[in-house]
Parts: structure tokens; sequence; C-alpha cells
């Protein structure tokens, strides 16, 4: 996973909002699926989807990264609800939404390495369902602009 993943990662799992709904389990890349047991849920996994140079900024990157958020809500009478994943989108949105990034960049460090965000904005999200697992999956996907020193 790359650094700024890496600081996506970070914020979320020191957010109380969102600890609140999916504990520790915020994972890179892909869930935990082992052979025996499926993972437990809600969960969140982050993936770095694409980076590129600024092209008017020196220095800058702006970096794609999707946070996707899952959730296997019991049925209720045979429906199963969106609530949950729902919210748990709601609390990431709420805690990577930090204004005023652009006068005071955010500093975060990663294998010695800091980074200054500049701005985190969604660009995107979208509901369904995974057929295979009847999961909930929402992915939100997010803008980073930063620099790293």
């Amino acid at each position: 996973m790359t650094h700024i993943a890496t600081c996506i990662l970070e914020l979320l799992k020191a957010n109380s909002g969102v600890a609140a709904i999916v504990g520790d389990r915020i994972y890179p890349d892909a869930l935990p699926y082992r052979s025996d047991t499926d993972p437990t849920l809600p969960a969140l996994v982050i993936v770095h989807v694409s980076g590129t140079p600024d092209n008017l900024l020196d220095d800058i990157s702006l970096d794609r990264v999707q946070v996707s958020c899952f959730s296997n809500p019991q049925e209720v009478n045979g429906v199963k609800a969106p609530t949950e994943v729902e919210q748990l989108a709601q609390a990431v949105k709420t805690a990577l939404h930090i204004p005023g990034l652009k006068k005071s960049p955010l500093s975060q460090t990663v294998s010695g390495v800091v980074h200054y965000i500049f701005s985190i904005s969604m660009t995107g999200e979208r509901r369904f369902r995974e057929s295979q697992t009847d999961y909930y999956h929402k992915p939100l996907d997010f803008m980073v602009s930063y620099r790293k020193d």
C-alpha cells in the first residue's frame, strides 16, 4: 500500500466515529478472507487506485484513494437493509472532511516520510450488494492532494 493510502487508513483509525462502527477492522487492499471463516463486518478496505504529479504545482501529487465500506446485516422479514453500510459511509465522509487544509496542511508521517495533505475531496460513491457474498459494499472515491518531505 502506498504511503498516502496509509495516511488515510491512519486518519480513519484515529476517528472515534469510524472506530465506534468498525473497531480496528480497517484493512489495506482487501478483506481478510480465510478458508474457514468470513471476515467480521462491518469493515473498511483502503485501496490506492492511482496517482499522478500535479501539472501546475511542483512537488504536489494528486492521488485517488478508495475507501470501501462493507456490511452484512441480518435479514428482517426476509429483507436486508443498507442502514449499517450507509452509517459507516457517513462516518468515513465526516472523518475525511477536514476544512481549511490548504491554509494549514495536515501532516502525517509514514515510514519516516512526512506527508502534508492539502485537500481530501470525495469524487464519487455507489452502493451495491455483492453477488457472491451478499454483502453491502459502498466504495467511496477520494482525491488527495499532498506533498512529501
